[in-house]
């Protein structure tokens, strides 16, 4: 049975996590294969070379791989404290995503007006996308950072994990890392996957692309999907303010569990 979506005027209460920042974002859509995505390939080649022309878009490229049925639109965002943020959408029969990176992070309430974003709907409606309201996958992944000690964040996650962490002393002097992964569905239906753990500068290559100025803290990677969905009239926009309210009440929760004091 296709699960309808649930996504469109839900919005989780949001605690207080205002002010987190997400360094990269990848959104991605699927749905299904058709002839007629063939067709409007080279549609889309042209509609992104001309929206990308002005600002806020800068030093735009576009890229077309017809083995592949791909269209590549590379661009920077610039601002004058961080000239290399920029996003990298790609399009082809089946798919629909976007790579965006921020060196200063980008305010998580902000997500859903972001500038690839509004785009990406301005694309769906010009290529006229009526047919495309059943979502094989629908998702966005968040990475953010939170400025803290990587001591305290580890020393913190490792007294949560007294049981875990007392099997592994009997093996081990002490712990020098730890990270955690959790996966589940929430109230909404969709599924969600947390990679957490301390995070130094001197990981930066290992998540980003875009050096950032964190120079140690806590590292949340949060990916959140629906499958099978259907959704009349999409818009990404509309999307993205569901998934920014949940990434907030979530990373705030779990940054308050990890920086509470011991009672």
């Amino acid at each position: 049975m296709e699960a309808k979506s649930t996504l469109r005027g839900v919005c989780p209460h949001v605690s207080a996590s205002e002010g987190m920042r997400a360094y990269k974002i990848i959104f991605r859509l699927d749905y299904p294969t058709t002839f007629g995505m063939l067709d409007i390939l080279g549609d889309t080649a042209g509609f992104l070379e001309k929206e990308t022309r002005e600002a806020p878009f800068a030093n735009a490229t576009i890229n077309v791989n017809p083995v592949e049925h791909l269209i590549t639109c590379t661009a920077h965002l610039p601002s004058p404290d961080a000239a290399d943020d920029g996003f990298r959408l790609m399009h082809n029969v089946k798919t629909l995503s976007a790579v965006i990176e921020h060196q200063k992070g980008l305010e998580l309430s902000e997500l859903h007006e972001h500038p690839a974003i509004i785009l990406t709907d301005k694309l769906i409606e010009h290529l006229d996308f009526a047919d495309v309201s059943r979502f094989e996958r629908l998702g966005i992944r968040v990475w953010i950072l939170e400025t803290l000690r990587f001591k305290a964040i580890r020393d913190s996650m490792v007294s949560k994990l007294d049981t875990l962490n007392s099997a592994l002393m009997k093996s081990f002097a002490s712990a020098e890392d730890v990270g955690v992964v959790f996966e589940s569905v929430n109230k909404e239906g969709s599924s969600v996957r947390v990679i957490m753990g301390p995070y130094q500068k001197t990981e930066t290559a290992k998540y980003f692309g875009l050096e950032n100025s964190v120079q140690e803290g806590l590292i949340l990677d949060i990916d959140m999907w629906q499958t099978k969905v259907e959704i009349p009239k999409f818009r990404l926009s509309r999307q993205a303010a569901y998934f920014e309210a949940a990434f907030q009440k979530l990373a705030g929760d779990l940054v308050s569990s990890l920086t509470e004091e011991p009672r």
